[in-house]
Parts: structure tokens; sequence; C-alpha cells
């Protein structure tokens, strides 16, 4: 879950499996992006590989272009994630960081 302001929004992420085997799969309501994890550059990246909507698949060319990526710096995890559509451009642009919590584990 994410949130901005008031805004917020969620998606789920799962195992792909069948044609998106290796293959993380996010869906946003009804649609579906299959994500490979690319190692590049000391940086993880997202990089889609495929998405659907109602579970049908769409033309790789209509589909949102993704600048994601994760990596460690000082012990923070930093995460940067830009979505665009070839035709309505921007959709999201986010990034930031995280640290391990020093609460107790018991304190949850």
């Amino acid at each position: 879950e994410r949130q901005f302001g008031e805004a917020r929004f969620s998606s789920v992420q799962r195992q792909g499996h069948g044609r998106s085997q290796w293959l993380i799969c996010e869906q946003f309501g009804p649609l579906t992006v299959d994500l490979a994890l690319v190692v590049e550059d000391g940086k993880l990246r997202l990089v889609l590989r495929g998405w659907r909507c109602f579970g049908i698949p769409l033309p790789r060319f209509l589909a949102p272009r993704s600048n994601a990526f994760e990596h460690a710096v000082d012990g923070r995890f930093n995460f940067h994630v830009e979505i665009t559509h070839p035709i309505t451009g921007l959709i999201v642009r986010y990034r930031g960081w995280l640290e391990p919590s020093t609460r107790a584990a018991d304190d949850d």
C-alpha cells in the first residue's frame, strides 16, 4: 500500500506461474503486470515483461513504461519508481528510502 497525502493505492504481488513463471505478477485492480528482476549496475530493476487486463493479455507496445529500481546505500533500502504511458505521459513517480526499525520485535 502506498499513500501520498490523502491519496492511497494498493497492489498485490504474487509469484508468477505458467507463462509468467519466474516473474513477479503485480495486480492493480483489473490490471496485472509481469515483472522480471534484473540486477544492473548494483541495482535491482523491475522490468516489465507483459501485462493483462481482467486476465486478457494486452499488446506490449501499449504497455506502461517503467523505470523502477531498488538498491542499498549506507544501510538504507532505497527505491525509485517512475511509470509513464506512451499516450498519457507520466502516471506516477516516487522515490524514498527505508531503514531498519529500532523498535524491539515484541513491540508489534
